[in-house]
C-alpha cells in the first residue's frame, strides 16, 4: 500500500492532477473550507483531513461548510487529537438541508451547529429540514437571524418571533416544529396565524408576562385562546393564564364547553356585543366566573359576584332593561345602580324573572351613617307590585340587615294593605322609638 502524502489543501488539489497516490490534508480550517468542494472531488484518494487550528475554539470546525461537503468530509476529518471532527458552522439552503435530512441525522454526533439561510417561502416549503433536530441551531429567514433552539416535549424546536412564525404559516408551512418566543403584544397580533400552524407549533412563550399580575394581558379572541392555551407557558414554564379574552356573544356561546375545559387558565373573559346579540345567547352566562366583563352596545360592565351560589355579571339597570327588551330568556345578571335608575327601569327588571339574581342600590348608603331607623326602605318611585318583586332580591341591603322584619313584612313590600294599593311609595319610614311603626307618604 502506498504511503499517503501529507499536503495543504491547495497543494493536495494540485498534486491530485498528476498523481493517484493517497493524500492526507493538514491545514487550517479556513483553507480547508475554501477548498472543500475540490477536496470532495478527490474521492477515495483523500484519506484524512486534519484541521490544524481546531483546538483554538471549542466549536470544532468553525469555518462555514455546505451540507454536501460536510457529508463527504465528516467521515475523513479529525481534530489535532485524532478525534472525529465536530462541525459548528454547516450552512445551506432549506432545499439542500431538507433533501439531505436523513444523511445529516446519521452524522448528528458531529454536527453541532447548522444554519439554514433562505426565504420564508422556501423554508415553509421544506419543513422536513426541522426533522434534523438539534443539528439545526439557526435560521436566517428573509435576512433575519433566529438563533437558539429548545427541547419541548422531547422534540427539538427552533425559536422564532411571532411574526416570523406567522410568515411561515402564511407561506403554507405544513410540517416541522417551532417555538415562538416573543412579547404578549406580538403574540396577540399574530395569534390567528399561529393558531393555523397546528401541530407544527409546539410552544409559545410570552417573554413579558411576568411584568403583570394578570398573566397574558394582550387581547385575544376565543378561537385563538382555545388553539394556543395548551401551548402557551409563562416565565417559569407553567401554563399561561389569560386575563383578556374578548369576543362576540355568538363566538363565546358556541364555545362554552371548550372554554369551561380551560377555565383554570381563563381569568378574564369579556363579551363585546350588542344587547340584542347578548340577549340571544344566554349560554354565555353558564361560564360562571370565567365571564368577568360585558361590553353592551359600547358600554363596559366589569366585575361580577357570587349571588345565591351563582355567578352573576354586574350591569346597570338600563342595560338590564335593554336586555329584557331584546328578548333575554336566560342567564344570570346582577344590577348595580342608583335607586333612581333602578326605579326608572323597574318594570323591565321585574319581568326578567330568574335571570335577575340581585339588584343592588349603589347609593343607599349615601345617607349619613347608612340607613337609620327613620330612613329605612327608601323605595322611590316603585309600584307596590315591583316592590313585592324586589323584596326577594334584597334591593335594600342595609335596611334588610338592620330591620329584617320591617323590610320583609311591612308595607314596603307586597302586603301593603288596602290603603296603599295602586299608589307608588316615596318613602316607607318608622321611628327610632317604634321600629315597626310605619307611615306611607305619597
Amino acid at each position: 500500500m502506498t504511503t499517503p502524502v501529507t499536503l495543504t489543501a491547495a497543494a493536495a488539489i494540485t498534486y491530485a492532477q498528476t498523481s493517484t497516490n493517497p493524500i492526507i490534508v493538514n491545514d487550517s480550517g479556513t483553507n480547508i473550507a475554501v477548498n472543500a468542494d475540490a477536496l470532495v472531488k478527490l474521492g477515495v484518494q483523500l484519506v484524512k483531513v486534519y484541521d490544524t487550528n481546531d483546538y483554538l475554539s471549542k466549536g470544532g470546525f468553525i469555518s462555514a461548510i455546505s451540507v454536501a461537503d460536510v457529508l463527504a468530509l465528516a467521515p475523513k476529518m479529525f481534530s489535532t487529537y485524532n478525534a472525529a471532527m465536530l462541525f459548528s458552522n454547516v450552512a445551506d439552503t432549506a432545499q439542500n438541508v431538507a433533501a439531505n435530512a436523513a444523511a445529516l441525522l446519521k452524522i448528528n454526533s458531529q454536527v453541532i451547529g447548522m444554519t439554514v439561510t433562505d426565504t420564508a417561502k422556501n423554508i415553509a416549503a421544506q419543513s422536513t429540514l426541522f426533522s434534523v433536530g438539534s443539528e439545526l441551531t439557526t435560521l436566517i429567514m428573509d435576512g433575519t437571524a433566529y438563533k437558539g433552539a429548545s427541547t419541548v416535549a422531547g422534540t427539538w424546536v427552533i425559536n422564532l418571533t411571532a411574526s416570523a412564525a406567522a410568515t411561515l404559516s402564511a407561506d403554507g408551512m405544513t410540517g416541522g416544529a417551532i417555538q415562538v418566543t416573543d412579547t404578549g403584544a406580538n403574540i396577540a397580533a399574530n395569534a390567528s396565524a399561529l393558531a393555523l400552524l397546528g401541530t407544527q407549533l409546539l410552544q409559545v412563550h410570552d417573554t413579558n408576562e411576568y411584568n403583570t399580575g394578570g398573566g397574558f394581558q394582550s387581547a385575544i379572541n376565543v378561537a385563538n385562546v382555545l388553539a394556543l392555551t395548551a401551548k402557551t407557558i409563562n416565565a417559569v414554564g407553567k401554563p399561561m393564564q389569560f386575563g383578556n379574552v374578548v369576543d362576540t356573544a355568538q363566538n363565546v356561546a358556541a364555545n362554552v364547553a371548550a372554554l369551561l375545559k380551560i377555565s383554570s387558565q381563563l381569568i378574564g373573559l369579556t363579551v363585546n356585543d350588542t344587547a340584542k346579540n347578548i340577549a340571544a345567547q344566554p349560554a354565555i352566562f353558564t361560564l360562571g366566573n370565567t365571564l368577568t366583563g360585558l361590553v353592551i352596545d359600547g358600554t363596559a360592565f366589569s366585575g361580577a359576584t357570587t349571588v345565591k351560589g351563582a355567578w352573576a355579571i354586574n350591569v346597570s339597570a338600563a342595560a338590564a332593561a335593554t336586555l329584557y327588551a331584546d328578548g333575554m330568556t336566560g342567564g344570570v345578571i346582577q344590577v348595580s345602580d342608583t335607586g333612581a335608575n333602578i326605579a326608572a327601569n323597574a318594570d323591565a327588571l321585574a319581568k326578567l324573572g330568574t335571570q335577575l339574581l340581585q339588584v343592588y342600590d349603589t347609593n343607599e348608603l349615601n345617607y349619613s351613617g347608612g340607613y337609620h331607623a327613620n330612613q329605612c326602605c327608601r323605595c322611590t318611585g316603585l309600584s307596590t307590585e315591583n316592590v313585592g318583586q324586589f323584596a326577594q332580591l334584597h334591593v335594600f341591603p342595609s335596611c334588610a340587615r338592620q330591620y329584617p322584619k320591617h323590610c320583609r313584612e311591612s308595607r314596603c313590600h307586597a302586603g301593603l294593605g288596602s290603603a296603599s294599593q295602586g299608589h307608588k311609595l316615596h318613602r316607607c319610614r318608622h321611628t327610632n322609638a317604634n321600629p315597626h311603626g310605619r307611615s306611607i307618604q305619597q
